[in-house]
Order: structure tokens, then C-alpha cells, then sequence
């Protein structure tokens, strides 16, 4: 991509850091992360849902739960990755109550294409 002149962007590394996710390759992951970093690259809510994915997958939770705790903007897909990245780490009790947060907070809940505005 770079020999062809092309920078990578936000949206790139997003999809750099899902493709690291999928593969359960934590030390790719944070390698692309340091780039992000280093190029100093807005964690928009496609890059953080991005990072809060691969960690979660990654089981490194608490990582991702910074991220999270970081994000200026925070939507139901950034709420959604975090609750289901600790569920699926058997730390459903804080799941949950992330999910009390999540409705507190007034976000629109999708379930299962049904949605309830709290």
C-alpha cells in the first residue's frame, strides 16, 4: 500500500486491527496500535471500536477497558464491544453492569434490529 502512495488513514488501521482481532494476533495488534500512536491518528469511534475489538478478543481486557474509559465519543457499537469482550471473558457480572451504564447514559439500544431509546 505504501509503495503505491498511499498513507494509511484511520480507516486502514481499523481494518488492520479487525483482520488482528479475527486472527487472535495480539502482538500484530499492538504493533499496529504504536503506529497509530505514532502517526498520531484520531481514535475516531471506527478506530476505537477497532482497538477495543482486537484487545477484547485478544483477552486483554484491561486494555481495552482504558480505551474505552478514554473515548471522548462513545456509541452503541463502542458499548456493544466492550460489554461482549467482557462476557465473552467470563466477567459477566461487569458486563452487566456496564450494560446499566449503557442505559443510563440515554444510547439507543439495537436488539436484534428492535430499537429502544431509554
Amino acid at each position: 500500500m505504501r509503495g503505491c502512495g498511499f498513507t494509511p488513514d484511520e480507516t486502514t488501521m481499523a481494518v488492520l486491527l479487525f483482520a488482528c482481532a479475527e486472527l487472535g494476533n495480539l502482538n500484530v495488534g499492538k504493533w499496529v496500535h504504536s503506529k497509530v500512536i505514532a502517526k498520531g491518528l484520531v481514535v475516531n469511534l471506527q478506530l476505537g471500536i477497532a482497538l477495543l475489538n482486537m484487545y477484547s478478543k485478544c483477552g486483554v481486557i484491561d486494555l481495552a477497558l482504558q480505551i474505552f474509559g478514554r473515548m471522548s465519543e462513545r456509541n452503541v457499537w463502542t458499548w456493544s464491544a466492550m460489554i461482549l469482550g467482557l462476557a465473552q471473558h467470563g466477567l459477566a457480572k461487569e458486563a452487566l453492569n456496564l450494560f446499566q451504564q449503557l442505559k443510563t447514559q440515554n444510547q439507543e439500544i439495537d436488539y436484534m434490529g428492535i430499537h429502544i431509546n431509554q
